[in-house]
């Protein structure tokens, strides 16, 4: 395949749209001598998506002005470039020059979701219109969109605003063409959400996703149906649209849910999350600097006074503040005025031998009552 420019586009005040010559791009590894291929580390060939990525450098970006109110500033957008298509030039510019071409071959860009401010873009823009069906796919940011053919692209995986969940869906995009009467090309533009083949991934949450190339990667999350938490990875293939689930070597991520994630090049990081109790002991029994952690699941004795009021005997040191302040909020104890300051019933002056209680001092009156557990 070869092309001409090299396009960018979006922006944080306006949206505009740049090109550069692909004859005035150098990539950085250029003239460089090629790593032996026996130091070269080996990649497992479970993953042969996985491509090194090389520094592109470019002398000049010129400016594209469109006809038409463009669309508004946005980020981690999609474009997808069309074939040209002839237009008859009395629709772009008013001239009366006799000498003129009568059709104009135009080119095409289509943009697609993105990000500004805190709100999803659900509109599609197709040279600065929005001709779409109705059934249009979820706003979202950070998708990709993959070129089937001169008139059908796929877009896939992304992100909603203030979801942490990356999206699974699939979406095709065909674009047609028909010739009126009067010999002028009408286009139209359907979304259809094409069938998905291989070892298909169980509804969940809290999972991420990640593209690279034509390939939607799925890592983690939690199935909806049955709570598990899960860990392995599964690739979707965008071309043939089937699933796979890939056994990568070496030790797994301990299976999670909620986590950070973050694909530089050729490494997926992944860190933090949602995990079994199970696991979290397990690993953190063992670290004497990591059982500080484990802090919050230590049992504690309530002193016989704490224990009347509160009506438990045993009590994790967080599990004992929240009993505190459902009693509080139960007897209304709160100032109407200060939330911050809490007036004692009888019963709780009897326990804490104070007549006002400040917020900052809660963590403390409690903690004097507190023991911890026989082992």
């Amino acid at each position: 395949m070869s092309a001409t420019f090299l396009l960018r586009s979006g922006g944080h005040y306006w949206f505009s749209v740049l090109q550069a010559t692909i004859s005035d791009v150098t990539l950085g590894e250029v003239g460089k001598k090629s790593v032996d291929a026996d130091t070269k580390p080996k990649r497992p060939d479970s993953l042969p998506f996985l491509q090194s990525p090389q520094q592109i450098t470019m002398d000049k970006w010129e400016k594209i002005r469109a006809v038409g109110k463009g669309p508004c500033p946005r980020r981690n957008h999609s474009m997808t470039c069309m074939p040209n298509a002839l237009c008859a030039r009395e629709l772009l510019v008013k001239s009366n020059a006799e000498e003129e071409e009568e059709f104009v071959n135009v080119r095409r860009i289509i943009f697609f979701g993105g990000q500004s401010e805190g709100i999803p873009f659900e509109a599609f823009d197709y040279r600065w219109s929005t001709p779409c069906t109705p059934s249009t796919p979820t706003g979202r940011s950070l998708h990709d969109v993959y070129r089937v053919s001169e008139s059908e692209v796929i877009v896939y995986g992304g992100r909603q605003i203030r979801q942490s969940n990356g999206l699974l869906d699939v979406h095709k995009l065909q674009v047609t063409g028909e010739v009126d009467d009067l010999g002028d090309t009408q286009y139209s533009i359907e979304w259809s959400e094409p069938k998905l083949f291989g070892s298909l991934p169980c509804a969940r949450r809290g999972h991420s996703t990640n593209t690279i190339g034509p390939n939607l990667l799925l890592f983690g999350g939690q199935d909806e149906s049955t709570g598990q938490l899960k860990n392995e990875i599964r690739v979707l293939n965008i071309p043939r649209q089937r699933w796979k689930r890939f056994d990568v070597p070496g030790d797994a991520p301990c299976p999670r849910r909620g986590f950070k994630n973050q694909f530089f090049g050729t490494t997926l990081v992944i860190s933090s999350g949602f995990l079994l109790d199970s696991v979290i002991r397990s690993k953190f029994s063992k670290d004497p600097k990591r059982q500080k952690l484990m802090a919050t699941k230590q049992l504690y004795r309530l002193s016989p006074a704490l224990s009347n009021m509160l009506g438990k005997s045993e009590l994790t040191r967080p599990a004992a503040i929240k009993e505190f302040w459902a009693y509080v909020k139960k007897h209304e104890l709160q100032d109407p005025k200060d939330g911050r300051m809490i007036h004692p019933n009888a019963e709780m002056m009897n326990v804490f031998k104070v007549e006002e209680i400040k917020f900052t001092q809660v963590m403390g009156l409690v903690s004097k009552h507190l023991e911890k557990a026989d082992e």
